[in-house]
């Protein structure tokens, strides 16, 4: 995946637990809910960005515990909400 518009990632986020922090800040952040708690999974990016580059897919890869494929997965919906709260629990993040 080259460049991966902000928009579709804020999108797949949301669908899958991810909740945006409020407030003023530098970054966008959101974290990750898994039945109702706050997990210790946060994504976060500039504000500027339009589109992610590969750099910073790989960062935001690196913050969601994914792999690379896992990760394409997750922005394709072929990842639900579901399996990415297995793989986060799974690794003890929760």
């Amino acid at each position: 995946m080259a460049q991966l518009p902000v928009r579709k990632l804020r999108r797949q986020l949301t669908r899958k637990g991810f909740e945006q922090k409020s407030g003023r800040q530098d970054h966008i952040t959101y974290f990750l809910h898994i039945n109702g708690r706050k997990t210790g999974v946060l994504v976060f990016w500039s504000h500027g960005e339009r589109e992610l580059s590969e750099g910073i897919q790989a960062f935001i890869r690196r913050e969601m515990h994914l792999n690379k494929k896992q990760f394409d997965s997750f922005i394709d919906c072929s990842l639900g909400k579901e399996q990415y709260a297995s793989i986060i629990e799974n690794k003890g993040l929760v």
